[in-house]
């Protein structure tokens, strides 16, 4: 034991040493959700701002319509009536085009029905905010008439709306207000899986293989340390280092949000979750650190090590991104049994309060199963020779 602990404290203090092992695996998530959140927010608001100070609409068919006459009083719009405005809707000159049919005035006047089209861009999140904000205005152009037709006959607003529906969850907060937390809470358990493993690839490929390359692994293994004090060593480390860079990137993103767009309640987990997705965590940390070991064991070299990761780390990329639209409610048994996706769906059950037993000890099974073989991988890796000294 005492040999494991000395291993751990020196592997954990070489790591720390190295600035760049710092620099790219704690310090840089901190800074770059910030920031990279900062930005999208600012260029959502910047936009929105762009829409309400000016906006170049488009106009085709009748120009002499009521609707022509509305936007005109609007102090941001400018309208255009060229003849190649599909033209300047591709090049962003116009965000929108109104398609306003001959004799819409006339239809309204007599009662028949009648389209007006608002052309946007779809690749343009411009012209697609500027069709939201148009038809807002329409919208209240719309009830204006309605609302006329009905005092005409003489009846009350009321008549055309014998009731109202309001949509909100079952913890009485409108969709709307939490329509970005449940997205981001959607995503999450992708995230973990992301975190865990990409600090750790650059640290694992040097752990065996970097140190095969300067020639300080040979020497290491003839001391008395055994080699299971060595390896249990140096996988602690590198799940403590992928444990470390987790915490932080998740605090780092989740203020990150709550900061930006004002998520209020919709990130907040319970402490059962957090204690079960905490579980699972490192379920799938100890997995995928061994796993990594028993790379870099078999590797030759760095480069070696980093090109044999990257084969591996694109299945786990992949497999944590297949439930990443999944409804946690509504979750088909065969994803509990898919390496990665079981432990990704888990989570997103956790994260809106689902705690169903089979489906926990299921999970839990098959992750017991995958941490025994891969410490076991990484055991029989470490005892062989010709793969340690492998030429």
């Amino acid at each position: 034991m005492n040999n494991f602990f000395s291993i751990y404290k020196k592997e954990l203090i070489d790591i720390f040493r190295d600035r760049k092992t710092i620099i790219f695996s704690i310090l840089l998530p901190i800074l770059i959700y910030p920031v990279m959140f900062g930005l999208v927010n600012y260029m959502m608001k910047d936009m929105q701002s762009d829409i309400e100070k000016k906006l170049d609409l488009g106009i085709k068919g009748n120009k002499d319509s009521a609707i022509v006459s509305i936007l005109k009083q609007q102090k941001n719009i400018t309208l255009h009536y060229d003849d190649n405005l599909d033209e300047k809707l591709k090049k962003g000159d116009v965000s929108l085009i109104i398609d306003i049919p001959n004799g819409f005035d006339q239809n309204i006047n007599d009662f028949k029905p009648t389209t007006l089209k608002l052309v946007y861009d779809k690749d343009s999140n411009k012209s697609s905010m500027a069709a939201s904000s148009i038809r807002a205005i329409f919208d209240s152009y719309y009830k204006s008439i309605v609302n006329a037709r009905i005092e005409s006959k003489g009846l009350e607003k009321n008549f055309l709306n014998p009731f109202d529906i309001q949509q909100v969850t079952a913890e009485n907060v409108k969709d709307s207000d939490e329509g970005l937390g449940a997205v981001m809470i959607g995503m999450l358990p992708t995230f973990i899986i992301i975190f865990m493993l990409t600090p750790t690839l650059t640290i694992a490929a040097d752990f065996i293989a970097g140190e095969k390359e300067r020639g300080t692994f040979e020497p290491l293994l003839s001391t008395s340390v055994s080699r299971m004090s060595i390896m249990w060593g140096k996988l602690a480390t590198l799940a403590t280092v992928s444990i470390i860079a987790l915490v932080a990137s998740m605090i780092a993103m989740g203020g990150s949000l709550k900061y930006n767009f004002k998520l209020g309640s919709a990130l907040n987990v319970t402490p059962k979750a957090l204690v079960l997705i905490a579980v699972f965590s490192v379920f799938i940390l100890i997995s995928i650190c061994a796993v990594e070991m028993a790379v870099s064991i078999y590797a030759k070299s760095i480069k070696e090590a980093n090109s044999f990761l990257g084969g591996i780390t694109a299945p786990v990329f992949i497999l944590s991104y297949i439930p990443f639209m999944m409804d946690a409610k509504t979750v088909k048994w065969m994803y509990f049994n898919i390496p990665i996706v079981n432990v990704v769906v888990l989570m997103k059950e956790f994260l809106v309060g689902i705690f169903n037993t089979q489906h926990i000890l299921v999970v839990a099974a098959w992750h017991v199963v995958y941490v025994i073989l891969s410490i076991l991988f990484v055991k029989i890796m470490f005892s062989r020779e010709e793969v340690i000294f492998r030429s």
